[in-house]
Formats: C-alpha cells, structure tokens, sequence
C-alpha cells in the first residue's frame, strides 16, 4: 500500500505499507507498531483495521483542497501499484490541480468532502496530521523513524477507521480473508509440532532433575555454593512448578485420609494413604527447603556472607549432569517461548480474519458503519513493562471518550456539574408559565423588508447561482416575532449552554496536555465533547423550544395540509414535477388519443353500456385542486371504479368463450343465445326478472349474427377501460415519484427529531438538502434551485403530523444556537434550506387567515 501526500507543491509518496506475520504495522517493510521491544506481540493499542492495508491500494492525502481518496487492492495487486506510482508521475504533484492528483479510480473517504471537515474532528486531525508530517520533511527536521511512525500513526487513527468497502470490494476482501486463514493453518501445524517437541523436553529436563534432587547435595550450603549462577538459576525456576505439583499431590491424599477415617476404618487401607501422605509430604518438605537455600545464593543481599563460607569441590560427573541440565532447560525456555509468539500470532491473525468477515457480512447486509474501529475484536494485552507515550496511536476523538468513560474522574464530574446547571436554567424557564405561553395571532406578525414574498423563489434564473436565499440578516425573523421576555430567556439559556460547553472544551484540551490557547485543539476539543453535553442537555432544551412553538407548528400543519398543490408550490414547479410524471403514453394507449379510443370503444353503445371517458385535461385539473392527502384517495377512488368494471367485463369475457364452443356445435347451439342474451338483459339497467324471462323465449330465434355483434360492442368497452386503467397507472407512476421524495426525506426527517446531538441534527439536515437536491436533478427538467425550493416546500408539507411540528420546533433551537456557534457554509446552507419552507408555509397560512377575514 501507498501513501500520497500533498501540500501547495511540497509532496511525498510512502510505500511498503503492509502487516508482518505477526499482524503488526509495517511502513516502508519496517515495524512502526505500538509495542514493547521485550515483548513484540503485547500491543498497546488495537491494530485489527490494519487489515484494511491488505485491501487498499493508495491512499491520496491533499492538504490545500482538504480533500482524500483512496484506491481499492484489485485482484492484480502488482499492476495496480504500477498504475497508481505512473499516473501520479505523469501528471505531477505540484500541478496545483486537485483532480489531477487523484487517479480515475479513486473514491472519496469523506461522503461530505473537505468543505464540513471543521466539524468531523478526524477529518481536521487528518489533515493537520498531514500537513505536520509534509513540513517536518521538507524541513528535515523528523528522522525517518520518527516519520514513519507519524505515517502510522495518521493512518491508524484518521485513515482506516472511516475507510468503508462496497459490495465490489467483497472478492477483493475474501481474498484477504483466504489468504489469512491459510496463515492460521500454517501457525497450528507450527504450534502443534512446537508442543509435541515441548513435552520430550520436559520429560528430559524431568528426569535429570529426578538424577540430581536424588543424591540431596543441594541441601547442602557448601555444595550449592560451588555450583554456578546458570545451574542454580535454571534449578530454582524449574522447581516452582515440582512444588505445586507436590502441594497439590498432598492436599488429594490428605483428601482421601480423611474420607477413609470418616468410614471408621483403620485396617490396611489406611494405614497404606497415610503412608502415601507421608511420603509426598515429606518430599514437599525436601524441596521447600532446596528453594530456599538456592534463594539464598542468588539473593544479593547474602552473597557476602555466602562467599566467606567454605566451599565444596564437585565432581566432573556432577558438573556434567549441571551443564545438561542447564542446556536443557534452556531449550525448554526458548520452545514455550517459541509457542507463545505462535500462539499470539494465531490470535491476532484470527481477530483480523473475524474482522474481515464481519465486514463482508455488514457489506452483504447493507449495514456498513461510517466510522468503525474494531475494537470488539481487539486482543490489546497492554505494553510489557509499562512506559511510553501512546496518545499519538489515539485520535482526539478517542482520547476524549477514553476521558468521557471514566465515571470517576475529575473531568466526568466537571461534565455533569456544567451540564446540572445548565439544566437547572431550564427548568427555571419551563416554570415561568407567563413567559412560555404561546403568543397569540400568527407565527408571523409585523415583518419587515426583509421578510421573503412569493417572487423569491419564483424568479426565473439559471442555474444554481441564480437562487435568491432568505434575506433575513443572520436568519432572525423567528426570532423577531417573539416579545422580548420569551426572547431574553432563550437568549440566556442559549448563552449559557454555549459557554459551558467551550469551557468544557478547554478543560478537555488541558487534561490531555494540549495547548489550551490554541483554537484549533479546543474547537475539536468542543466538536468531540458535544455528544456528551447534548445528550444530557438537549432532551430539555427542546423541551423549553416545544412549550413555546409547538402550538404554532401544530396550527400551521393542520392549514397547509388542506392547501392545494397550485397553492403549495408554483405552477411551474407543478408542470415540471407532477404533470412530466404522469405516464402519457399509456395515457394516450397505441399512440392513440384518449378521447379517440373513447369514440372508437363507444361506437354502437347506448347510454347505459357507454364508459366515463377519460380526459388528460380533467386529470391535470383534478391534480391542480387535490392536497396531498387527496392525491391519494384520487386513484383509490378511481381504482375502486376500475375494479367494478374489470368484473363485468371478466363475466363477458367468461360467456365469449362459453358461446364461441357452442356456436361450432350441430343444432343443439339453439340455446346458445339464450344464454348470451340472458347475461346482456342482466346488465341493462331497467330490466326485471320477469321482463328477461318473457325475452328469453324470443330470443331462440334470433340469428347468431345478432349475438357476436353484441359482443363486439363489449369487446370494444374492453379496449377503452384497459386505456381507463392506463390512465390510473399514469398516476400511480406520478405517486411513485411522489413517494420516492415523501418517504426516505420523511426518514431523513425523523432522525433529525430523534437525533440526540445537535451537530448531527446539522448534518442530517444537509443531508435531506442533497437528497432533495438529487430528486430535481431526477424528475425536473430546471434543475437548479429554483426547483429546490418548492420541491422541499411539498417535501415539508407531506411530513407526518409529529415529526412536521416537531422539526418546526427544533429549528427554532437550531437557529438559536447558530448565534454562537460558527457553522460551516454547507451546514449553514443546510439550516437555512431546512426552515425556509416554514416561511413560505406561515406566510399561505397567512395570506388564508386575511382572505377569509376579508370575506
């Protein structure tokens, strides 16, 4: 895997990105991983989305643009490192060129781009990251180890976290998973041959401790004293576990002594377990006091002592059976060791290859994560010996949760300290019932210039440019129409809330030992803590924000759901959605005009067989009257009329059939219109049984030519009710397109309502935005902004009842607190987009108050 970074014209290009066997971080084939040097599979943070490495290309880092993209692993992994190492060769780093920089095949990390990444704090480390790591190069002032561990460090916490596969990415992802598992079973064989040879040594190393413990000169100060370090060492460690295995030996037989006495039985039995007990007991006892004397020799604090005691010599025998001892030992060390590494490999390698999967799985499933670091499959032991500084291997975003989940610490109790008081302010607020009480007459009242009219949304431009936004200076005209009492009340909640939590902010940044001066750390700072305060707070700040507005959202619904379309959106918003989505070709049917098929299937009918003809002109007209809610009981209506007359025609169609067999027949068909004309006479209206009974004998005579004709006037209703059902379809498809905006931006919708965050509630607004953006560029031919607006004017009115007032409420908190806090353009355009529809709403509201006044 690649690495591309680029600053203005300083750029730098980092290879070998990749995981060793052990599953550990390598940057240019050298390990860059968070562990201790004495023991290399302790890992201090969790590196399973390292995996990710495996399926990645390049990653392509641009730091002017604040824009990054990656490039997928295909299944040709060498040509695709040649491609990607070419194309940026060839068009160069310093072009200035965003787009150049990128190849064709690069994916963006970010969905937003760069222009929201001042509140996405990993898209602001990222970049920082970044530019740090360019400068410090350009600067030589980073050695090259330092370096690549910062690389590390920027793609573990900023890269691979947010790096989300498609469904085009899952061969490339089993190929990963494949290859790993083959890893696994390469490590078992390996495993299971290091324990096989484990147990012969053991049982060596047994039997010359057997040797050695038998001839008792260990217990002897003198004889100990001659032996050296290495024997006494390798003697003292392996006896630790001969007494917990002889511990253990006397506690069973102590065991079986007692059971034995409890049966009153003294013979031989229990002569024979106490004489066991004995034994072990006193073999425990032998060994006890073996450690001890070598506990002695190897402790320093008695070597002086030690050393002025005579000493006795050893034999070469003995030194002989040491020396193997010694030599044995060792090996037995060097194998557990062996098989501990291979047992950690096989661990990490299996939590990556889970990774995978769970990934493949999300993928296959649709549930694929924005941000997701794998923590559940994390086998982090910590760093042997303690020691070093792994905040680097941790995002802000991380640190701060690290922090946040400490229920204990002194910064947790600051946070519910800050966020009790701001509470408190609430509830002070909600007391005051004078001050929260709804105002009476509209949500608008004395506007002024800068209010917006009709023509602001209708002026014809083109393109995006031309769009007329709200002229309303800091988006105050809510904020105007309350009285100054309700107004300063919010304002000090607001204020409040907002200082609290940048305090919080820079008490964040001290804890972690950041510079509290600098705005960029606290303003990230404020970014990741705000989940936390708001998921205290905002449940009763929206509270404060219901009691007031709830009522006039409530009202405001109840008018404009009645509206009609013509009155909701303009009439040219209403030819380029509704009227283009109706399906005129099965509304024309064979290319032929629908009053025409209706000439042609009424031909020879009388009155009563005559079909209501279907008019194009009456459907547009109906459609121009109806509200939403009645757009829909429109085709119920029409598709319970349709259904009446599919039965008639499947009864005609049943008795075509039945007098088409019997007509071939000899003389016996006589009857045969006796049956056709029964059933013509059942469905003329004006006929009783008795008049169809006394027809019935006439009819034996009259000719078969007479009867097929009947049918071909039926056949000819057929033709013109399948065009009648054309034309319902035709609406059915106006109805699909309806529900392809209504549902998911009602979703999008009631997720900002349910969204506990207030920065989330910002981006799932601008999300709607671009949604509804995407449905002009799909169903309006204007697809500038000025289909925007009063696409997302009939968007807001076909919100639910709840989720509509809700919304409206929550907007007013929003608008609040964009006083104090700076948004981004595109959130900012994104809030803006979002309340604009309520002005236009209030102001029909409005317009229908005074007109029915007026009459």
């Amino acid at each position: 895997m690649y690495l591309f970074l680029k600053l203005n014209n300083v750029e730098k290009v980092i290879s070998g990105i990749v995981v060793d066997n052990d599953c550990l971080p390598l940057v240019e084939g050298l390990v860059v991983a968070p562990t201790s040097a004495s023991d290399r599979q302790s890992m201090a943070v969790n590196c399973i989305p390292w995996f990710k490495s495996l399926a990645i290309d390049a990653v392509y880092i641009d730091c002017l643009y604040r824009d990054c993209r990656w490039v997928p692993k295909m299944f040709t992994v060498q040509q695709t490192h040649e491609t990607s190492v070419k194309e940026i060769s060839q068009t160069g780093l310093g072009s200035g060129q965003s787009e150049a920089f990128f190849p064709i095949s690069a994916r963006p990390i970010f969905r937003h781009g760069g222009e929201m990444s001042d509140f996405d704090p990993i898209a602001d480390e990222l970049y920082e990251r970044a530019e740090g790591i360019l400068s410090s190069d350009s600067k030589k002032a980073m050695p090259e180890e330092e370096l690549r561990t910062e690389c590390a460090q920027l793609l573990h916490c900023c890269i691979f976290p947010i790096v989300e596969f498609s469904k085009t990415d899952v061969p490339v992802l089993q190929g990963c998973s494949q290859r790993i598992a083959l890893r696994i079973q390469a490590l078992e064989e390996e495993i299971n041959e290091k324990e096989a040879e484990l147990v012969v040594t053991e049982g060596l190393l047994s039997k010359r401790k057997s040797k050695i413990l038998a001839n008792e000169h260990l217990c002897d100060e003198a004889h100990v004293q001659a032996c050296t370090p290495s024997f006494l060492h390798a003697m003292y460690d392996s006896l630790a576990a001969d007494i917990q295995e002889t511990y253990t030996q006397v506690e069973l037989r102590q065991r079986k002594v007692q059971e034995e006495r409890k049966r009153s039985n003294t013979g031989r039995v229990l002569e024979g377990l106490v004489r066991d007990r004995d034994e072990s007991h006193e073999q425990l006892q032998k060994l006890l006091t073996i450690r001890e004397t070598l506990r002695t020799f190897l402790d320093s604090t008695h070597s002086s002592s030690a050393s002025s005691k005579k000493t006795r010599k050893i034999s070469k025998e003995e030194k002989g059976s040491y020396a193997m001892l010694v030599k044995i030992y060792e090996e037995m060390k060097s194998i557990k060791c062996e098989v501990t590494r291979l047992c950690y490999r096989r661990l990490h390698c299996t939590a990556m290859k889970k990774a995978i999967d769970a990934t493949v799985m999300k993928i296959e499933r649709g549930k694929v994560e924005s941000v997701c670091d794998f923590s559940e499959f994390s086998l982090n032991v910590g760093v042997a010996g303690g020691g070093g500084n792994w905040s680097g291997w941790m995002s802000m975003q991380d640190q701060v949760n690290e922090v946040m989940d400490k229920r204990d610490s002194v910064v947790y109790r600051e946070h519910l300290k800050r966020c009790q008081f701001v509470l408190d302010i609430a509830s002070s607020v909600l007391s005051e019932q004078v001050i929260l009480e709804p105002e009476k007459g509209d949500v608008l009242e004395d506007r002024g210039d800068d209010c917006l009219d009709k023509a602001s949304y209708t002026t014809k431009s083109e393109g995006v440019k031309s769009e007329k936004l709200p002229n309303c200076e800091g988006a105050d005209l809510w904020r105007k129409t309350r009285n100054k009492a309700v107004q300063a009340a919010l304002d000090h909640l607001v204020e409040v809330a907002s200082t609290q939590m940048m305090n919080m902010a820079r008490v964040i940044v001290l804890h972690l030992g950041l510079d509290a001066d600098n705005v960029r750390y606290v303003r990230r700072a404020w970014v990741c803590y705000s989940p936390y305060f708001f998921r205290v707070t905002l449940s009763q700040l929206q509270q404060v924000y219901a009691r007031l507005h709830s009522a006039h959202g409530a009202q405001m619904h109840a008018v404009v759901t009645s509206l009609a379309l013509t009155d909701i959106v303009d009439e040219r918003f209403f030819e380029d959605f509704f009227v283009r989505n109706l399906d005129w070709k099965r509304l024309k049917g064979d290319g032929k005009d629908g009053v025409a098929g209706q000439r042609e299937a009424e031909e020879g009918l009388t009155p009563e067989e005559s079909v209501e003809p279907l008019s194009s002109t009456t459907l547009v007209s109906d459609l121009r009257r109806c509200s939403v809610g009645e757009l829909y009981a429109l085709v119920d209506k029409d598709c319970l009329k349709l259904c009446k007359q599919m039965r008639e025609l499947e009864h005609t169609e049943m008795l075509s059939g039945s007098l088409s067999s019997k007509s071939s027949s000899s003389s016996s068909s006589v009857s045969s219109p006796d049956v056709g004309d029964t059933d013509v006479r059942s469905e003329s209206k004006g006929h009783d049984s008795d008049s169809s009974s006394s027809s019935s004998g006439d009819a034996e005579g009259r000719s078969e030519e007479a009867v097929l004709q009947q049918l071909k006037k039926r056949a000819s209703a057929l033709v013109f009710v399948t065009s009648k059902t054309q034309g319902r379809r035709s609406v059915t498809s106006l109805l699909a397109a309806v529900d392809g905006v209504i549902a998911p931006f009602n979703a999008l919708m009631q997720q900002v309502v349910d969204s506990p965050d207030l920065l989330e509630k910002l981006r799932l607004l601008e999300q709607g935005v671009r949604f509804l953006a995407q449905q002009v560029e799909l169903h309006c031919q204007d697809k500038g902004m000025d289909s925007l607006l009063p696409m997302s004017l009939f968007a807001t009115v076909c919100l639910q009842r709840d989720v509509f007032i809700s919304l409206f409420t929550q907007l007013q908190l929003l608008n609040d607190f964009r006083h104090h806090v700076v948004l981004p353009a595109v959130y900012d355009f994104g809030l803006t987009s979002a309340y604009t529809p309520y002005f236009f709403l209030s102001e029909r509201k409005e317009n229908l108050r005074k007109t029915e006044s007026d009459t």
